[in-house]
């Protein structure tokens, strides 16, 4: 890489882990973890139409996949790529935000049925992604270019959002004034189910944040590298299979947001 570095991902089985990485000028790298001084392969990502370079800020491995991924990019959209194959590079473009995507997040039921409730077949292809511009869009991948959902209820730039790894319909965003968001879509698409302020200091950014395996603690991290870890209620643990159920449900009658500034363009 010659710009900086915006994210990566671990992907592969145990014995054949690579690493991807990926830097603002669209350049993605494929590492083998047993050698790390050079790259095992190269893809620099551009549009199709004008050749511009894709500005990358996020990306999300859906599954066990390890050639087919999403990134999210400085001008808001979000690109499906794949990195081998008769077409290689950005094969799909979806536009939602009106600015930066600064997360991404496939559903964790394409890696695995997490919870015995889940199908990974009607969840599998939901996405996440959060944006500078104070939302956060779910996308139904394989069936619209346009998001599904669009919860707005920030006030301020959403830094992250990531699903929780056992409840289907749960998902955590923390935002640049220094709030946590937990929603749970198997009780409302409006609002979340809980906001807190980050423990240590008003106004600061939580940067990111990341769930544990069992989901019971969230951490976050800051704008002055103080990480907290949050416990979470050991009922999204053991998701009720009827509100699962009924999440699904509702997922399968999801139809594209229609923008705001139809008449005018982008959102």
């Amino acid at each position: 890489h010659s710009h900086p570095v915006q994210a990566m991902q671990q992907v592969g089985s145990r014995n054949a882990l690579s690493l991807v990485s990926a830097s603002s000028d669209g350049r993605l790298c494929v590492w083998s973890m047993a050698m790390l001084r050079e790259p095992q392969d190269l893809l620099d990502l551009k549009y199709d139409r004008s050749r511009r370079e894709v500005a990358i800020t996020a990306l999300t491995f859906p599954g066990q996949s390890t050639n087919s991924l999403y990134v999210g990019a400085e001008d808001g959209a979000v690109c499906q790529v794949v990195i081998h194959g008769a077409k290689e590079g950005v094969v799909d473009v979806f536009d939602g935000h009106d600015g930066p995507v600064s997360g991404l997040h496939m559903h964790p039921s394409a890696d695995a049925v997490s919870s015995p409730c889940s199908s990974p077949d009607a969840l599998g292809n939901l996405a996440l992604s959060s944006s500078f511009d104070w939302s956060v869009k779910l996308w139904s991948v394989k069936n619209h270019r346009l998001p599904v959902l669009s919860f707005d209820t920030f006030e301020g730039y959403v830094l992250d959002a990531r699903w929780h790894p056992v409840h289907p319909a749960v998902f955590a965003a923390v935002d640049a004034e220094g709030y946590v968001h937990l929603w749970d879509l198997s009780q409302s698409f409006d609002a979340p189910a809980m906001r807190t302020e980050s423990p240590h200091q008003r106004g600061l950014a939580l940067n990111h944040c990341a769930w544990s395996g069992d989901g019971q603690k969230l951490a976050t991290c800051d704008s002055a590298g103080a990480v907290s870890v949050y416990s979470v209620d050991p009922k999204l643990a053991q998701p009720r299979g009827e509100d699962v159920m009924a999440f699904q449900d509702r997922v399968r009658q999801l139809q594209p947001v229609i923008p705001r500034a139809s008449v005018g363009g982008r959102y």
